[in-house]
């Protein structure tokens, strides 16, 4: 597990896992799981990935859940019904909430939050869950109203990049709380799977139970 401090953070090498500087008392831990080729051998990575850490954040105060957004698009009807979910996605099968953030008189950003809570996913919907530019997971002990709220407040910003927004809103989320959020990447280029944690200093050994849970679940040493 790398730890990283504020005082640590070196835009060049940090800003794919995090893309801007965090505060105090935040820390980043990062902890690289499987090599591309181990990871390609499993049936349904995505799934397994997503089913490993649900079953680890059970070591993480609060509840699991999915925060869906995507980038600033025009306001028309059609795209407000469907939302950011597809009509298929077994997520809409899970407890969850919708909307739509108006950024400027016709465009608007579109969300949801949706709780993880002993979800049990397939591929299509883990791959949605685990976008690190879309979608952010946290482990809060707040409940759907209240993050709905939270999140709407964060995405009001006129930046197109959806990415960006997400980040905002986990720096809001875990600053001042005990909740965790969590960037989640895939094996790519040479690259290990690797997940990303902000969270309070004060909750380290809460994120070092949750990694050892994750590692064992993956079966890594």
């Amino acid at each position: 597990m790398l730890l990283i401090r504020p005082t640590d953070y070196n835009e060049r090498v940090h800003s794919f896992l995090f893309p801007v500087k965090f505060p105090q008392p935040l820390l980043l831990a990062v902890l690289e799981l499987r090599s591309e080729r181990i990871y390609d051998l499993e049936l349904g990575n995505e799934a397994a990935a997503l089913s490993a850490i649900l079953d680890a954040a059970r070591h993480l105060p609060g509840q699991p859940f999915s925060i869906l957004s995507e980038d600033t698009g025009s306001v028309n009807k059609v795209r407000s019904y469907s939302g950011v979910i597809p009509s298929r996605s077994s997520l809409r099968q899970l407890e969850h909430r919708r909307f739509e953030v108006k950024t400027a008189p016709s465009v608007s950003r579109l969300g949801a939050i949706v709780s993880l809570q002993d979800a049990c996913l397939d591929d299509e919907a883990a791959r949605l869950v685990l976008n690190y530019w879309d979608a952010l997971i946290l482990c809060s002990k707040s409940d759907l109203n209240e993050l709905r709220d939270l999140s709407v407040s964060s995405m009001t910003s006129t930046e197109p990049s959806n990415s960006r927004v997400n980040i905002n809103l986990a720096l809001a989320l875990t600053r001042f709380s005990d909740d965790f959020a969590m960037r989640y990447f895939p094996p790519d280029n040479g690259r290990h799977e690797t997940i990303a944690l902000l969270f309070n200093e004060s909750k380290i050994e809460m994120t070092q139970a949750f990694f050892r849970s994750l590692k064992f679940r993956l079966k890594l040493r």
